[in-house]
């Protein structure tokens, strides 16, 4: 007899549990995957680049300054106009970044930004040994390094007694390269500047705090300032832009007035003559140097009688100059004396007036007056009373209050009885007048009927 008795179905039961735990398995290890791959891909360096590329994007400068590796070498810019420059650059621009070719790797992701596809910066990231999940971790920005070159350079030459500022601020030593001596106390200082980012706001200022503007030399493209020079009578005031010249921008003085050594061989020959140099106000000549600020509208030249004159300007050498201004105001009476001792000269030389006639016009026991009559004056033969006419001025300059060139023309007139004829002499004596106790005397006569200045 059959046994009916059913056994348990325990090959289906394994095999039902089989596939749940199997299904369960592949369930959990999909979901572990799953996340596996989420925390993978959020760890990637790429999205910590995406997010860094905002930094870019957005300006912002704090955040550069956290990261950034470039230095600024030179005294006179920061970072802040570095980061305003590679600003200005990027302006408008399509940012994107890839994988720095060479430097990239798993372990230390290097990216390149790039601006129209022109590399300008370099962006690092290291680990930030945090657990993500599955021995994975994330990224921390390392380093940005921006692709801006300092490219900019020049040269400046100005006085010693300048000084040079840089985007505000004073040169310093270390860029000063050489001075070259002049023939003034002021030096000439070369600064060479390099490294710098951008075209600076360049100042120099001179020893009154006043800017000066320099001139660039088309050759080099340097930057210079130029001493300038004056020349000018001693009594003359000179100003220039509002500064009068003192002692402290003499270069030479005391030079001599080459014509007026005449009146220095005067006294040496002459004793009544021997005072001049005393007496006499005899001008001389004053070099003058000029190491600031000033524009050629603001020279002034003024002369002893309060009038102001326009010098002369020699761009090359840079120089201005004026020379000696004659004191008019004597003119009338120095061309009397002149005519006076001129026609009393001319009658003694037609012996129509007498030796003793010449003396009032030269000092007490003059030896001047001596030699003068000692000469041989007497040119004409038997002739009629002389008569004079035609006076005129031909040069005058008075020197100083008692020292004058003066130069007069005058006709003498007389009829030549041996011969018939009518002459006419030209008396046109050069003469130096000078002014002792209150009288003006004859301490030249230039012996030359043709000589004028």
């Amino acid at each position: 007899m059959k046994n009916n008795i059913r056994r348990f179905p325990w090959f289906w039961l394994f095999y039902v549990l089989y596939i749940l735990l199997l299904g369960g398995a592949i369930v959990y290890g999909l979901s572990q995957l799953w996340k596996f791959l989420t925390v993978y891909e959020n760890t990637r360096p790429v999205h910590f680049m995406e997010d860094t590329l905002t930094i870019f994007q957005e300006s912002e400068t704090e955040e550069f300054q956290n990261y950034l590796t470039n230095t600024v070498e030179n005294p006179y810019e920061d970072t802040d106009l570095l980061l305003s420059l590679f600003y200005d650059f990027i302006a408008g621009k399509e940012l994107s970044f890839g994988k720095l070719s060479g430097s990239y790797t798993e372990s230390h992701p290097v990216y390149a930004v790039l601006a129209d596809d022109v590399h300008v910066a370099t962006v690092s990231f290291t680990s930030d040994h945090t657990n993500a999940g599955y021995g994975l971790s994330g990224w921390t920005l390392e380093e940005i390094t921006l692709l801006v070159t300092p490219t900019k350079s020049f040269a400046i030459t100005v006085p010693s007694s300048m000084t040079v500022y840089i985007n505000g601020i004073p040169a310093a030593t270390e860029h000063i390269v050489s001075t070259v001596e002049t023939d003034t106390p002021v030096s000439y200082v070369n600064y060479a500047f390099s490294g710098l980012y951008k075209e600076p706001d360049i100042r120099v200022t001179d020893r009154y705090g006043s800017e000066v503007t320099l001139q660039k030399d088309e050759a080099t493209g340097g930057l210079y300032y130029k001493l300038a020079y004056a020349s000018a009578p001693a009594s003359m005031s000179l100003s220039f832009g509002g500064h009068v010249l003192d002692q402290g921008n003499i270069l030479t003085k005391n030079i001599p007035v080459e014509k007026l050594s005449v009146i220095t061989q005067t006294a040496v020959r002459f004793p009544e003559y021997a005072v001049l140099p005393e007496l006499l106000t005899i001008p001389s000549f004053t070099e003058y140097y000029i190491d600031f600020a000033y524009t050629k509208d603001s020279v002034s030249f003024m002369d002893r009688f309060g009038t102001g004159h326009t010098p002369d300007y020699d761009p090359v050498t840079n120089s201005y100059s004026h020379g000696l201004v004659s004191d008019d105001s004597l003119k009338e009476e120095c061309a009397a004396a002149a005519t006076d001792f001129l026609e009393t000269y001319a009658l003694f030389c037609s012996d129509d007036a007498s030796q003793t006639a010449l003396e009032p016009f030269f000092p007490k026991n003059s030896a001047y007056y001596k030699l003068i009559i000692s000469m041989d004056n007497h040119w004409f033969p038997a002739h009629s009373s002389v008569t004079f006419g035609n006076h005129e001025l031909l040069n005058f300059f008075a020197y100083s209050e008692n020292l004058v060139y003066i130069q007069m023309s005058i006709e003498e007139k007389m009829y030549i009885y041996y011969t018939g004829e009518n002459k006419t002499i030209l008396v046109n004596h050069p003469l130096w007048l000078v002014k002792m106790d209150g009288n003006w005397y004859v301490a030249r006569m230039i012996f030359d009927d043709t000589a004028t200045e």
